[in-house]
C-alpha cells in the first residue's frame, strides 16, 4: 500500500484509531520512516518506510491483530483532530450549543461516502419491483438518489440501474483515469487527479494541474491532450447546431441531415435527454436562449431547493413503547 507523504499514513492512522477506540501511539516518526504500536501487551503495529528515489511512502509493515480493549482516553483525540472534523458543521451552526457538540463528538467519525441500495415489491395491479439508491446529505439525514421501476428484481436490472447511478455521479472521471493509470502508474498523480476532479473553480484546477506538471510533466501533457480534445469536442459540435423557430413553443434544432424538435410549452425533446433527467439539455437550451429566457425556469422542480426543503417539512411523530401498548389479549408473537 503506497501513501503520497507520511502525514496521510498518519491521518489515516488517526482515523482508525479514533473510530475503533484503539490506544495507538507513534513511536518513531521522522522524515524515512514511521512506526506505529498500540498499548502494551498488543500485537497491533504498523511500519512506513520513504521509498528511495521517489516521493512516495510504502507501507512495509502491518499487524492488525489487536489483543487489547478500548481505549477511552484515547491518545490519538486531540483538539486538532476534533476541530477538523467539527469545522464544517460549526460554520453552518455558528450559535450551536456545547451540548449539541459533545453528542457530534460522542458519535461515530470518520464515516465512509456509502450509497445504499434496496428493492421491494410494489403492491399494486401491475406489480414490479422498486429499486432504490439513498446516502446521506450534510444535514445528516438519509435523501434518495435515484428510483427505478422495474418488472422483476434480477442481476440484469441491478446492473443495468448501477451503471445508470454511476453515469449519473460522474463514473467518467474514473474511466479517464484508469486510461491515465496505463501510462503513468504513480500515487501522486493519482492524488492530483483526483483533487483536480474535484476542483470547482478554474484557478485551483490549474494550481493543481501545474503541480502535476512538475512532478511529472508526461502525465501532465497526457491528461491536457485529452481533457483539451473532449472539450474541443463539444464546442465545436455544438457551435454547428441551430435553433430554428417552428411556431408557438415549438422548434427544430438542426446541424446538417440531423435535427431534434423542442417543445418547451410540453418540456419534451425528441433526443429524451430533457425527458429522462428533468435538466434541459443543450438542444433546449439553445431554443431557450432564442427566447431570451432564464435555462432554470425549464428545469425539473426535483432540482429547487424550494423541494428540497419540502421533503423534511413534515415531521415524524413519536410513539409510545411497548410497555405503553394496551394488551389485545392475543397470543405473543
Amino acid at each position: 500500500m503506497l501513501f503520497t507523504s507520511a502525514r496521510q499514513f498518519k491521518e489515516a492512522i488517526t482515523e482508525y484509531a479514533v473510530k475503533g477506540g484503539w490506544g495507538v501511539k507513534f513511536v518513531r516518526n521522522d522524515k524515512v520512516r514511521v512506526r506505529v504500536k498500540c498499548q502494551p501487551p498488543c500485537k497491533f503495529t504498523a511500519y512506513l518506510a520513504k521509498l528511495p528515489r521517489e516521493m512516495s511512502w510504502q507501507l512495509k509493515t502491518l499487524d492488525m491483530e489487536h489483543t487489547c480493549t478500548r481505549n477511552y482516553k484515547n491518545p490519538r483525540c486531540f483538539a486538532k483532530f476534533l476541530a477538523k472534523k467539527l469545522m464544517k458543521k460549526v460554520r453552518r451552526q455558528p450559535d450551536i450549543k456545547l451540548r449539541d457538540i459533545q453528542e457530534v463528538v460522542h458519535e461515530k467519525v470518520g464515516c465512509r461516502p456509502i450509497i445504499g441500495l434496496d428493492a421491494c415489491h410494489l403492491k399494486t395491479k401491475i406489480g414490479g419491483q422498486l429499486m432504490v439508491a439513498v446516502a446521506r446529505d450534510p444535514n445528516e439525514e438519509y435523501f434518495h438518489l435515484a428510483i427505478v421501476v422495474v418488472e422483476v428484481e434480477t442481476k440484469g436490472s441491478w446492473i443495468w440501474f448501477i451503471n445508470l447511478l454511476l453515469a449519473d455521479i460522474g463514473d467518467e472521471k474514473r474511466h479517464l483515469y484508469n486510461n491515465l493509470r496505463k501510462q503513468d502508474p504513480g500515487i501522486m498523480i493519482r492524488e492530483l487527479f483526483w483533487k483536480a476532479a474535484k476542483a470547482t473553480y478554474a484557478h485551483e484546477f490549474e494550481r493543481i494541474m501545474n503541480e502535476m506538471k512538475d512532478i511529472d510533466e508526461g502525465a501532465y501533457n497526457w491528461l491536457k491532450r485529452h481533457t483539451i480534445t473532449e472539450l474541443h469536442r463539444e464546442k465545436v459540435g455544438s457551435g454547428r447546431w441551430l435553433a430554428c423557430w417552428a411556431f408557438d413553443t415549438k422548434f427544430e434544432v438542426k446541424n446538417g441531415l440531423q435535427s431534434f424538435i423542442v417543445d418547451l410549452a410540453k418540456g419534451v425533446c425528441s433526443c429524451r435527454i430533457w425527458d429522462i433527467t428533468g435538466i434541459p439539455c443543450y438542444y433546449v437550451v439553445l431554443c431557450i436562449f432564442f427566447n431570451r429566457e432564464q435555462a432554470e425556469k425549464y428545469t425539473n422542480a426535483y432540482y429547487q431547493a424550494s423541494t428540497y426543503k419540502a421533503c423534511y417539512e413534515d415531521t415524524i411523530d413519536p410513539f409510545n413503547g411497548a410497555n405503553m401498548w394496551t394488551p389485545t389479549g392475543l397470543p405473543s408473537m
